[in-house]
């Protein structure tokens, strides 16, 4: 039986302002904080301050811009001391930044959103432990204000989305014990009532695994389910109503990365068998509530290669972009739905390096930044017009951050495995 007292707290979903001067820690000192909450524009998800059409590239939402200008911005977390920083970019340059103070890595989470739909990003922080929850509303690294919502329990793990619409970014609540599910709309620009209404949805047994997505293109956010054997389900959201269709059955063999390679605004999906090595997309199509998807099958990749989208020609179709985890080769496939229309073989890099994806000057094409964790020599790679060629620029001196953890000794802290631990990482 579901818990009424649960129940009624995720419908009443209070929430309180909170002092801002410290949003993730009471020593954070190096952040300008103001105390005016920043002014919220009729901006939609699809109407972002930069040039690229299709909003799974380029919206605040989804994609760190913290002060509205279309620039990905950078998070970092030092994973030694918890400590968090905002970095505005401006190309390859560091325009601002700013520190947060310092999260407890052992109990919180964040996730980003635009929860006032002022086009510029802020963060959900949630305490596991303790079940705290908090907005914090930002104006670039600057905090505009710092809510405080309802307590839930551990069990419940929170996921982003949009649920009616209105560009104001939602919180959707897993249970991962009792299968339970609620949505809670969000107007972070209404200091009176930031939490519209809370809603439990159906429960589906913990097995069931929710991804976000938009099927039908009409700018909610839908539920894509997975199970662990490998079968596939579409909720289909608006507001807090869902409506429910079965899909075709992958098996566990089957891994997933959502796109849109048609530039439709539905989404696809990427599978990727890590058996085979075999790859295909599926393309949505919807018609009221039942989804249909076109399947093309791609080239075959040995289980050493990994995806991330990306749009690199700025054409608002998905792109994806390999990996050779092994070997540090690097590949991008130019997409068209289910066509390879190029496939660009970039230089290869540092197999200590990761790949993090944004549009850092504007220009509607993403760039990648590389993350080298052994050396810290970070590289952002800018695409050019053409979409399958790269300039190559690295990270002044003066902004690099130390990749590795070291002990008092300066030496190398080292992990379960041998190699050193991380010290400051970016997503």
């Amino acid at each position: 039986m579901p818990d009424k007292s649960l129940d009624t707290s995720l419908q009443s979903a209070n929430y309180q302002t909170l002092n801002i001067s410290s949003p993730f820690d009471e020593q954070s000192t190096a952040i300008n904080s103001q105390s005016s909450a920043s002014s919220v524009s009729s901006q939609s998800l699809f109407g972002s301050a930069n040039p690229n059409p299709n909003p799974y590239i380029t919206s605040p939402a989804l994609v760190p811009d913290f002060n509205g200008d279309g620039k990905t911005d950078k998070i970092w977390v030092d994973s030694q001391t918890g400590e968090t920083q905002v970095w505005l970019m401006d190309g390859t340059n560091v325009a601002a930044k700013g520190s947060l103070g310092q999260i407890d890595l052992a109990s919180t989470v964040y996730k980003i959103g635009d929860f006032n739909g002022d086009g510029k990003t802020d963060f959900l922080l949630r305490n596991q432990v303790t079940g705290q929850n908090s907005l914090v509303l930002m104006d670039g690294v600057n905090v505009a204000g710092l809510i405080g919502l309802d307590t839930l329990d551990s069990s419940w793990t929170p996921l982003i989305g949009d649920f009616d619409g209105d560009r104001k970014t939602d919180i959707f609540w897993r249970n991962n014990q009792t299968g339970q599910n609620a949505i809670w709309l969000v107007d972070g620009s209404n200091p009176s009532q930031v939490i519209k209404s809370g809603t439990l949805l159906d429960s589906l047994d913990p097995t069931w695994t929710p991804t976000m997505v938009d099927f039908d293109g009409n700018g909610k956010t839908d539920i894509f389910w997975r199970s662990a054997t490998g079968e596939n389900s579409a909720w289909f959201i608006d507001g807090t109503q869902a409506s429910k269709t079965s899909l075709q059955a992958q098996d566990a063999s089957w891994t997933f990365t959502l796109g849109d390679f048609n530039g439709d605004f539905r989404s696809d999906i990427l599978w990727r068998n890590t058996t085979t090595g075999e790859n295909k997309i599926w393309t949505t199509d919807s018609v009221l509530n039942n989804v249909f998807f076109t399947e093309g099958a791609l080239t075959t990749l040995d289980a050493n290669w990994t995806s991330s989208i990306a749009d690199f020609n700025g054409d608002g179709k998905t792109d994806i972009f390999w990996r050779n985890n092994a070997t540090g080769e690097n590949t991008t496939w130019l997409m068209d739905g289910t066509t390879i229309v190029t496939e660009t073989f970039l230089a290869p890099s540092s197999t200590t390096a990761q790949a993090t994806f944004g549009d850092f000057n504007n220009d509607g094409r993403t760039d990648i930044y590389f993350r080298d964790y052994a050396t810290g020599a970070d590289e952002i790679w800018t695409t050019n017009v053409d979409g399958t060629t790269v300039t190559r620029t690295p990270i002044a001196e003066t902004e690099k951050l130390s990749p590795i953890q070291v002990d008092e000794n300066g030496q190398p802290i080292l992990g379960a495995d041998g190699n050193p631990l991380k010290k400051w990482v970016t997503f």
